[in-house]
């Protein structure tokens, strides 16, 4: 696949296109509420330095506020999958990381691109069960404003100025609960298993994700599969220490150790 030096990044990159250099690329998906903003921060962590970093934006959040979000995994991977594919530089591995919701897509676009003949070379699932397990009800998708609302300060992970604001709610909201149908409603395809090394992740203190949702990674790992609890809860990966462990063990995982 050549890397032309006239791509224009598409939406789905708000941080650029990879330029090609690093020893890697890393596609990093967000979590249920969150836009890929979440991620900047790893275009410039040291444990990164060799690896191209590029955070995904989800139709309706971020930068592609404007633009209707998808509560659908297959309408979602349309238009994904082929910016992934052609996003990659000729040559280099693809890891996928995904944070909660962001797992789900991560594994079924690792799963397209396999399809492709581009599988990538490993995916880090972080706090999230595995995609066979159904996500217990009550669906937050389907709970009305303040109940969902609630559900959000639970969770963590949403600013206090979109919570504490009506106007901000009416305009996000939409969006989350999109999120929400995106990971709720979706139902894994009778014997999918992806090729590449596995790694889950999850917070001791997790109240979504428990130890067995993780081990249950394995059942549709088709390689190397390793899982671990991390110090923390739903967003661990907001702590320094933590996030360095993380990234060291997802080097180790993908084979750039």
């Amino acid at each position: 696949m050549m890397n032309a030096p006239h791509r224009i990044a598409p939406a789905w990159f708000p941080f650029g296109l990879p330029d090609g250099r690093g020893r890697a690329v890393l596609f990093a998906f967000h979590h249920a509420g969150g836009a890929a903003s979440f991620f900047h921060g790893w275009r410039d962590h040291p444990l990164l330095a060799d690896v191209d970093v590029c955070p995904v934006e989800l139709p309706g959040r971020g930068r592609r506020f404007a633009e209707v979000a998808t509560t659908g995994v297959d309408g979602l991977l349309a238009g994904l999958v082929p910016a992934l594919c052609s996003a990659v530089p000729a040559g280099r591995p693809v890891i996928l990381f995904g944070h909660s919701l962001g797992s789900l897509i991560a594994f079924e676009a690792g799963l397209a691109m396999q399809a492709r003949g581009l599988p990538p070379s490993a995916l880090i699932a972080s706090a999230r069960r595995a995609p066979q397990l159904p996500t217990p009800r009550p669906w937050r998708h389907s709970m009305s404003d303040m109940m969902l609302v609630g559900e959000l300060h639970r969770l963590g992970g949403t600013s206090d100025e979109v919570l504490e604001s009506e106007e901000l709610l009416e305009l996000f909201l939409p969006a989350i609960r999109a999120d929400f149908a995106l990971t709720e409603t979706y139902a894994l395809r009778a014997g999918s298993r992806i090729g590449c090394p596995v790694l889950a992740l999850r917070g001791e203190g997790d109240p979504e994700v428990s130890a067995a949702d993780v081990d249950a990674w394995e059942e549709v790992c088709g390689s190397r599969f390793a899982r671990a609890d991390l110090p923390g809860d739903h967003f661990y990966l907001s702590q320094p220490s933590v996030l360095a462990d993380v990234l060291t063990r997802l080097r180790r995982h993908a084979g750039l150790a």
